[in-house]
């Protein structure tokens, strides 16, 4: 059958000039017929369209044929819109279920369409139209080898039009040019980013170029890299000739290639700074070419903050460029008499500034930015004009947190700089100084509220009376907040009465925007004082129930929100035996806003998900009787499923998902794909509640645990939002501590074995590694919570082939960070460190879970966990002090649950951790001595030649001048217990006779709870035997009723309450028999709580 004819090319025109019609019948009947056709006859659809392209009647006609082509011929679903979690249906798309021969023929045409025309929009819809052919066919692993050499020919023609086609393709799918092909191509480029080239073409090869560099796998970045000097000339070539587009289109794929590849720049960076700062400088171009120039010197700076830091004058040029952006700010009259806060636009200028100033000040840190930064902004502050006071002020709060360390030294100065602001004549400025207090009590946290909290209050509370400038107040009150989180409350409560004299009466302001802003800041000092607002519960918490009750338009539902949020957080401070007075009523009163909710976007929503759940934590059991009513919009709204679009590049999303409604795109694989984020906030604090009722409730939640487990389970992989799949894995130990077990262990298990799976399949491909520390800490409690033997075999050989591929990877990854630590400055040893707390945490949680699986299952775990060994004798040499510990914990395991078997291990596990007692690190030293007392209670007895080699070394750490440091305590605990389960459970096969003195001169324990019952119980035990090291001497008596003392009233027998009451008995009978001069002695020894114990006594 000829699938192209008179009478189809006809037809399908015929359908496409009505798609265009301004008649919505007309059009909406051309819809239906090309999505019949496109269905029912998919060969016919694809060949008419390809021959259209060629051969219609226009050029608006061809150019329309080719964006159809490209939407259309592979896409199931043409509308581009769903669930993220439905199946990719796209292979049932026209493309894949028309024959061989349409597909062949489809290809030709278009390659010879792309030689055949002279009309550049039309070419650039054919192109694009190619390219998406290409990544179709390569993405179910076909090939296209005649297209390459088509990119060739068509990138070395003497064309323009052709030339920028082949790499306007070569830019969509930089993978199409491979081997020999990619040299010919690279000769293109050198030809093509010159001057002589008309501008579209050297465009064209330059996002060609930076299109090849990004998909480069290679380390380094293969030899296209060799192309960036030319690359770099065409921004030079665009500014003479004052084509301010083309410079601000070259200068962003510049900013696309620094995003990854930023250290290529390393050569160009100090001629690109000049020319960017030529730019910057340039007060007579667009805006939009200086803002890109901007953009790009930050990128680079960014992604590498080394490289910038050694590049002479950038700091000290850009500093004074971003502080000049950000003095151009306008005193707009509706800012100080809008009804409401509107969002900053971010395309200001002074905007522009202050976040450029924050990303330098983070990037290259304080040692560069803070003298450079402060050479102005004195200046500034002290300004005659106002939007330079501004610019000052909004300068510090910028850079705060990027030079915490080397502003603390100054911050007296520097608050002395702000506090005058405060009461600065322009309200703007009052509204800067605001914000910057608010802040630096964020970058600054304990250090500025501890020791200038009297001198900001004080100066600060005052602007609440400001009632003619409520922006003014609405930030006052938005400070306080800031400073309030991290403000002790004892140094809070003095205030407290002054503050909330100001901000009660603020819940009448004439402004919505205010009260909002204070029924927050109430709620949040009510957090910092906890139980001492209960004072001002009678006073202010009717109000805000009546302002539930009153306040009922729609213009009130974020007002009302809030409300919610602060009366519940009230309610949490004060605490049950406050709140329960209005416990009833207040449910009810909730209870009544849920019913009334009809609008989904109402914010009311998500503030009353929380307050519900508030409310449980404040009442606890008292609140499952509630649960019933709760549960069903919460499993609603935790079941959501997020909204996705995906869009081709060349269509705006704003119209059908604007960024208002929660929509955010990203450009994946030449499309623009979106997400709405609102509807997974809404999902995540959900989840979030869910997780608090099973924690809160235990018990009182049973009933729902198996509806929730199945709602929480295949969130582990909800990779949409971090915050769901984290409280979703963080969930499962507690939803089944409160699963019916007792009536349902089958149901019960096969929950726990769904879990698992899910959490050892994520672990196996998860890459980001506090992810999967998570989900070991996660793995490991409800490990600990099913008990003995849960885990199935083929789970257990999963986990350990997790393990052994994160153990390798974090290995490497380390190593590589040693590597380059011969190139790295101050501030990137300080980002390297902040980088090693993610691997510490990974080890320590991987330790600890493999802890969990020998302690349910014991020796059977033994045969899989065989395969680590490899990777543990390497943590035991390594250099890094948490490689080692998470070794040594993990043999301490071993030892303690798997005797006898353990001691198979010997050589090549735990001889390596003997000598480890005298490591350098205590927290090594701690872990290889608590190995040494298991080994002696588990089967020591058989392997005696090990605590022989021990014993000198455990004495030699007690006698370390630093074993009672701080850092060292927990260290010498364990040697300490060590040594108790040596005489205890081998006294019988080796002489431990000389141990006793020196082990009793080192008591007591003083911080392992866990040790210090059995150690103490072993010390009264020598006490009967009327041991002569414990009782033959005045001063052996005058430490043994120190000693006695110092446990008795620590905290560290509150599990140990028979020892406790033992050791009490014994110390009085030691009194009774103590002559004068002893117990004088004792009683000068101890502290005023043991002189307490003893004269009770």
């Amino acid at each position: 059958m000829d699938l192209v004819n008179d009478a189809t090319l006809l037809q399908v025109s015929s359908i496409l000039k009505h798609l265009n019609s301004v008649d919505n019948y007309c059009r909406e009947d051309a819809e239906k017929r090309l999505d019949q056709l496109r269905k029912e006859s998919p060969d016919t659809f694809l060949a008419n369209l390809v021959a259209i392209c060629s051969h219609g009647d226009t050029i608006a006609v061809r150019s329309f044929a080719a964006v159809l082509f490209r939407r259309l011929a592979f896409k199931s679903n043409p509308y581009g819109e769903g669930n993220a979690e439905e199946e990719d249906a796209d292979s049932k798309s026209p493309w894949f279920v028309c024959q061989e021969q349409t597909k062949e023929l489809c290809k030709t045409q278009l390659l010879q369409c792309l030689t055949s025309q002279e009309d550049y929009q039309l070419q650039h819809k054919l192109a694009d139209a190619v390219a998406e052919l290409y990544r179709q066919i390569t993405i179910h692993d076909l090939e296209w080898p005649e297209l390459a050499m088509a990119i060739v020919h068509l990138c070395n023609s003497d064309r323009p039009i052709l030339k920028e086609t082949g790499f306007r393709i070569l830019s969509s799918v930089p993978n199409i040019v491979k081997g020999e092909p990619i040299n010919t191509v690279k000769q293109a480029f050198v030809a093509n980013l010159n001057n002589s080239q008309p501008k579209e073409v050297q465009l064209a090869a330059l996002d060609a170029a930076v299109s090849l560099l990004l998909k480069s796998e290679s380390k380094p970045i293969d030899s296209a890299a060799e192309l960036l000097p030319q690359m770099l000339s065409t921004l030079q070539t665009f500014y003479q000739a004052g084509d301010e587009d083309a410079l601000s289109d070259a200068l962003q794929s510049f900013i696309d290639l620094a995003g990854s590849h930023a250290k290529l720049f390393k050569n160009e960076l100090p001629n690109l700074l000049s020319f960017c700062v030529m730019i910057l400088n340039n007060l007579d171009i667009d805006e939009k070419p200086r803002k890109s120039s901007l953009e790009l010197l930050l990128t680079i700076t960014q992604e590498a903050p080394g490289l910038a830091r050694k590049t002479p004058n950038l700091t000290s040029e850009l500093v004074p460029i971003c502080l000049k952006m950000m003095t151009e700010v306008e005193d707009d009259e509706s800012w100080h008499t809008s009804d409401e806060v509107e969002p900053e636009d971010y395309e200001e200028l002074y905007i522009v500034g202050e976040q450029a100033i924050d990303r330098l000040s983070r990037s290259i840190g304080g040692k560069q930015m803070v003298p450079v930064a402060f050479q102005y902004i004195p200046q500034l502050i002290q300004s005659d004009k106002w939007n330079e006071r501004h610019a000052g002020l909004m300068a510090i709060s910028s850079i705060g947190e990027g030079c915490v360390k080397h502003m603390e030294k100054e911050l007296n100065a520097i608050i002395q700089l702000i506090l005058p602001k405060l009461q600065d004549p322009h309200p703007r400025v009052r509204y800067a100084a605001c914000n910057t207090i608010g802040q630096m009590s964020s970058d600054f946290g304990h250090i500025m509220q501890k020791e200038f909290h009297n001198v900001i209050l004080t100066n600060l509370v005052p602007l609440l009376d400001d009632n003619a400038n409520p922006r003014v107040q609405a930030h006052c009150a938005a400070a306080t907040i800031n400073f309030c989180e991290y403000l002790d409350r004892d140094i809070m409560t003095p205030y407290l009465e002054p503050l909330l004299g100001k901000l009660v009466p603020l819940l009448n302001s004439p402004k919505l925007f205010v009260q909002e802003q204070i029924v927050t800041t109430i709620a949040t000092v009510a957090d910092t004082v906890q139980d001492g607002f209960a004072q001002f519960y009678p006073s202010i918490m009717p109000l805000l129930i009546n302002i539930l009750q009153t306040h009922n338009s729609n213009e009130h539902r974020m007002l009302r929100g809030r409300i919610l949020e602060c009366a519940t957080l009230i309610a949490l401070a004060v605490g049950k035996s406050v709140f329960e007075a209005d416990f009833i009523p207040f449910v009810q009163l909730l209870q009544h806003i849920q019913q009334s909710l009809t609008d989904e976007t109402d914010p009311q929503h998500t503030y009353l998900l929380q307050a519900w759940a508030r409310v449980c934590k404040v009442m606890g059991d008292e609140f499952a009787p509630y649960l019933d009513f709760v549960m069903p919009p919460l499993i609603k709204t935790a079941q959501l499923k997020p909204n996705f679009a995906v869009l081709e590049i060349d269509e705006s999303p704003e119209s059908q998902y604007p960024a208002e409604d929660g929509w955010e795109f990203v450009t994946i694989d030449g499309r623009q794909v979106g997400i709405n984020t609102s509807t997974i906030d809404d999902k995540c604090t959900a989840v979030d509640m869910l997780l608090c009722y099973a924690r809160q409730l235990e018990g009182g939640f049973a009933k729902y645990a198996n509806e929730v487990l199945s709602i929480m389970i295949p969130l582990i992989r909800f990779y949409f939002h971090d915050g769901v799949r984290y409280s979703a894995a963080s969930s499962i130990q507690y939803l089944l501590s409160c699963y019916p077990r007792a009536q349902h262990e089958d149901e019960f298990l096969s929950s726990f074995h769904s879990a698992a799976t899910v959490m050892l399949q994520t672990i196996v491909s998860e890459t980001d590694i506090q992810y999967v520390a998570h989900l070991y800490s996660c793995l490991g409690n409800c490990l600990e919570i099913v008990g003995t033997s849960c885990f199935a075999p083929d789970q257990m050989t999963e986990f350990i082939e997790g393990c052994n591929q994160h153990l390798l990877a974090t290995l490497e990854n380390i190593q590589e960070a040693i590597a380059a630590q011969e190139e790295m400055d101050a501030e990137d040893e300080e980002a390297m460190e902040e980088e090693e707390l993610d691997y510490d945490n990974l080890m320590s949680e991987m330790a600890r879970c493999i802890h969990s699986c020998f302690q349910t299952h014991g020796i059977t775990f033994l045969k899989p966990f065989d395969a680590l060994i490899p990777q543990i004798q390497v943590l035991l040499n390594h250099p890094k002090t948490y490689c080692r510990h998470a070794a040594v914990c993990i043999i301490d395991d071993v030892i303690e649950f798997c005797n006898p078997a353990s001691w198979d291990y010997m050589n090549n596990l735990i001889q390596p951790i003997l000598p480890m007692v005298l490591d350098a690190k205590p927290d090594v030293r701690q872990a290889a001595s608590y190995g040494i007392g298991v080994a002696a209670q588990h089967g020591g007895e058989n392997q005696l030649a090990i605590f022989n080699q021990t014993i000198p070394m455990l004495l030699q750490a007690l006698q370390d001048p630093t074993a009672n440091d701080e850092e060292n305590v927990n260290a010498t605990d364990n040697v300490i217990s060590a040594l108790t389960k040596i005489m205890k459970n081998l006294s019988t096969k080796i002489d431990t006779s000389s141990l006793v003195q020196p082990w009793f001169q080192a008591l007591p324990i003083r911080e392992d709870d866990e040790e210090a019952g059995p150690t103490l119980a072993h010390l009264l035990d020598l006490v009967e035997q009327q041991h002569p090291s414990i009782v033959g001497s005045p001063d052996s008596l005058v430490h043994l009723g120190t000693v006695i003392v110092s446990f008795l009233t620590s905290e560290l027998l509150q599990n140990d309450v028979q020892v406790a009451q033992r050791a009490h008995t014994i110390l009085q009978l030691l009194l009774q028999n103590f002559n004068d001069d002893v117990k004088t002695r004792l009683f000068n020894n101890v502290g005023d709580n043991g002189k307490a114990l003893l004269s009770s006594l």
